[in-house]
């Protein structure tokens, strides 16, 4: 994670970033946050723009009160549904496994999920488990595969199709490569990529090996995704 960005208009056709100094970057911990979502208004009616990010379930949201220059970091716990500000609502509304039972209980016509990330795909799955509904019929899309918990939905031949493999691991050699290339003096294209791919259980092993419980990414074919001038 990052800190958040705070991009101010200069006026001259450029923006800066304005986040550090003005006390929206960090949460009071000084610590990133996950920055789910954002939104901007003028929650205590004092005339100025107030800011309002989203963080994960397991963080807490946070509310930065507009002082002046600067602001001044609320916190509240991301379960909450209704936070009163001044005269206004602020209404979070977050997709939990439970909200998500309920939905698909009152219904029987959905049978695609796509998810954001392993645990989002793992966790749709879950819940349409629990609402009765046939898996059979279930086509579940992840996004990402980073890890054990999608590589394991995947192999176990269910209802998990397909996931968009990111190759976290390619990306963070790549990185290295890329910075022994800049401190040995060579000169980095203006634009680096990495590959991505659809991974079913019919590529599976043709990029991963397993190793004891796991599964390791072969590199090398990952590699072989490349042109050949950026391999």
């Amino acid at each position: 994670m990052s800190p958040n960005f705070l991009f101010r208009n200069r006026g001259d056709g450029a923006f800066s970033d304005y986040g550090m100094r003005s006390g929206t970057a960090l949460s009071t911990d000084g610590a990133p946050q996950a920055g789910m979502g954002v939104d901007a208004a003028d929650f205590d009616r004092d005339g100025d723009l107030d800011i309002v990010v989203t963080n994960s379930q397991l963080e807490n949201n946070t509310f930065y009160q507009n002082d002046g220059p600067f602001f001044s970091e609320v916190s509240f716990n991301s379960s909450a549904r209704i936070e009163q500000m001044g005269s206004m609502d602020l209404r979070l509304h977050y997709m939990s496994s439970i909200e998500t039972f309920t939905r698909l209980s009152a219904t029987n016509d959905v049978n695609v999920i796509f998810g954001i990330n392993d645990d989002s795909t793992t966790g749709g799955m879950a819940a349409y488990r629990a609402a009765g509904l046939d898996e059979d019929t279930l086509v579940a899309i992840g996004f990402g595969l980073e890890g054990t918990v999608g590589r394991a939905a995947l192999l176990d031949g269910a209802s998990y199709r397909a996931a968009l493999g990111m190759f976290p691991e390619f990306v963070g050699t790549s990185l290295v490569d890329a910075a022994v290339k800049v401190a040995s003096g060579q000169t980095l294209p203006t634009h680096c990529e990495t590959p991505t791919l659809v991974i079913t259980l019919d590529n599976f092993e043709q990029f991963y090996r397993p190793v004891g419980d796991d599964y390791d990414l072969r590199l090398d074919a990952v590699r072989a995704l490349m042109p050949e001038a950026a391999r």
